[in-house]
């Protein structure tokens, strides 16, 4: 299998254990926030609605370097 297979399928691998994407890995990463990769495709989204309805800053009380995701 070529390279771009490869990548395909472990994409495909992480949607189907609900992992989060790329995108939000990069998008929570770039604001302070740590292991990203390891945690729900869900609560990754929630977090980001959030940050979204706030100006798409870090909501008051949330400190990315301690935030696990919960």
């Amino acid at each position: 299998a070529g390279k771009a297979t490869k990548l395909l399928e472990r994409l495909e691998k992480r949607r189907a254990e609900g992992l989060t994407t790329p995108k939000q890995i990069r998008f929570l990463e770039q604001r302070g926030f740590q292991h990203v990769g390891t945690w729900s495709f869900e609560t990754a989204k929630r977090l980001i609605d959030r940050i979204a309805a706030n100006g798409w800053r870090v909501p008051e009380g949330i400190n990315p370097r301690e935030y696990r995701g919960e």
